[in-house]
């Protein structure tokens, strides 16, 4: 035991001796010397450190939001190589805002060359953006250069008119962090709920600043403005990696992060606006919306022979399973998760495809039409996370519920080897 606690030390000297005021361009030699990380000598690469920022910015519109992020990466073996490809995926599925904007900066990839320290700016091809879905863009980067022994680092900001929640900032990733912090700045207008998950230890600084922004105003003339502002500082140091193992549904899920959720508005002159929705606020937002509701209520496309489907079977359970089957072998889905339609149903009973929503809303519509009491429920996938509060972004998925006998039964028309619950 004393050896090992001798080598904890060593470990932590190492790092200590390196340690250094965290900002972009300022590289060390023993950085790029660094064979291996310390603390864990099995990691393909280490985050030196990772930090973010959002602030708030103030137009003639009114407040957006900056979150800024920056990087170090450090590759020790080939398999960290993948690290050089950074991917941001970020929200376009706004109703009544412009869509949220990445943008990429302060790209080098530093290299070890004859004793020196050699630079490889990013260049603008090197940086790419592709559709996810619907919803969802990603901007990503291709780093230059790379290779064992390479330190990255990069900037990226996300430019968002969404005040109600903030990105995910995770402290912790698939390879070991030596240091990580996150700083927000939130005018007084605003109160958010802070909403941590995972188990390393997180340090919290919180106190009242002045905060001020200069704008424009309606006639071009320069304006300003002052209020108390709220600075909030996370920080966490040497954190382990965190990898997959059996059974974990989603490594997000155990991951140590923090989000901002907001819970109220409070301006000068005006009412508070409470934004801490219930389950029930957010069933009525979303069915509300034009693309769940009304598709849910549109029985046009039905067939003209749709009573030939049920007019065999005796009980609701095999009319349901009828409907099920009916709809299972009409339709085939294109791999696409979703809570809202898409081309909508109708299109979609004429092209035989569609995704979850659309394949799902219409086995709803034809068991209700059959006289079965049938509604939508919103599901989240292991794969896009566990709902953890009150919020329409959480779902990615929807599926039936039919009341039959007294029992709820679950369909999902989108397998087409599925039965009843």
């Amino acid at each position: 035991m004393k050896y090992i606690y001798i080598l904890v030390l060593m470990c932590l000297s190492f790092l200590n001796a390196n340690a250094q005021k965290f900002e972009l361009g300022k590289v060390s030699f023993n950085e790029l010397s660094q064979k291996f990380y310390p603390l864990d000598s099995s990691a393909s690469a280490s985050i030196l450190y990772c930090k973010a920022k959002t602030i708030f910015t103030y137009q003639k519109k009114g407040f957006s939001v900056k979150h800024e992020y920056e990087f170090r990466i450090k590759i020790y073996k080939n398999e960290g190589l993948k690290w050089a490809d950074f991917k941001v995926p970020y929200y376009v599925g706004y109703e009544t805002i412009n869509k949220d904007f990445v943008k990429f900066s302060d790209g080098v990839t530093y290299n070890l060359e004859n004793n020196k320290i050699e630079k490889s700016k990013l260049k603008s091809e090197s940086v790419f953006r592709r559709d996810l879905d619907k919803n969802w863009n990603e901007a990503s980067i291709s780093m230059p250069n790379v290779k064992v022994g390479s330190i990255i680092e990069f900037k990226y900001t996300i430019n968002s008119e969404n005040l109600v929640s903030f990105p995910i900032f995770n402290f912790q990733y698939e390879i070991p962090v030596q240091y990580s912090e996150y700083l927000t700045e939130i005018p007084e207008f605003f109160i958010y709920k802070p909403i941590t998950t995972g188990f390393c230890k997180i340090d919290t600084d919180v106190k009242i600043d002045l905060g001020y922004q200069n704008f424009e105003g309606e006639h071009k003339e320069s304006l300003s403005m002052t209020y108390k502002q709220i600075n909030s500082i996370h920080k966490a140091e040497y954190l382990p990696s965190i990898k997959n193992e059996d059974f974990v549904d989603n490594l997000q899920n155990y991951k140590s992060a923090i989000h901002y959720e907001l819970e109220k508005t409070r301006f000068p002159e005006s009412d508070e606006k409470n934004y801490a929705l219930t389950w029930n606020d957010v069933a009525k937002n979303i069915y509300n919306q034009k693309d769940f509701g009304k598709e849910l209520e549109d029985k046009s496309y039905f067939p003209e022979n749709f009573k030939l489907i049920v007019q065999n079977q005796t009980t609701e359970i095999d009319k349901a399973n009828a409907i099920l089957k009916f709809v299972q072998n009409k339709m085939n889905w294109n791999n696409e998760y979703s809570y809202s339609v898409d081309k909508g149903v109708k299109k979609a009973y004429k092209e035989e495809t569609g995704n979850s929503a659309e394949i799902n809303f219409i086995l709803i519509s034809m068991l209700n039409y059959a006289g079965i009491n049938a509604n939508p429920v919103l599901l989240s996938t292991k794969n896009h996370g566990i709902p953890v509060y009150p919020n329409r972004t959480i779902f990615n998925h929807v599926i039936a519920s039919a009341e039959i006998e007294g029992k709820v039964i679950l369909m999902d028309a989108t397998n087409k080897h599925s039965t009843l619950n």
